[in-house]
């Protein structure tokens, strides 16, 4: 029922004038991304609200679950990385 869909749009908080103007796949992959977010969402509040009752407040690291951050690319692999992707979609070089 499109009343219904709408309403489960508008409480995503999405504009309800854009909802006539997306197919059935973007409104499903938009809804699906509202959840996802809502999830998030949950579990910060959740966090937040154990934080002050652990005994041993985690590192940052451990809190968010990166150990270390990814090393930065050399340019030239930044350049055989572009090369590899103007490759695989088709692109010549002039």
């Amino acid at each position: 029922n499109l009343a219904d869909l709408l309403k489960y749009y508008i409480a995503a908080g999405f504009d309800p004038a854009r909802f006539w103007e997306i197919t059935p796949r973007l409104y499903s992959l938009e809804i699906d991304g509202a959840a996802l977010r809502i999830e998030r969402e949950r579990s910060h509040v959740w966090f937040t609200a154990m934080l002050p009752r652990l005994k041993k407040t985690p590192s940052l690291e451990d809190f968010v679950g990166r150990k270390s951050r990814p090393k930065r690319q050399t340019p030239d692999q930044q350049q055989a990385m572009l090369q590899a992707l103007a490759a695989a979609w088709g692109a010549t070089i002039q």
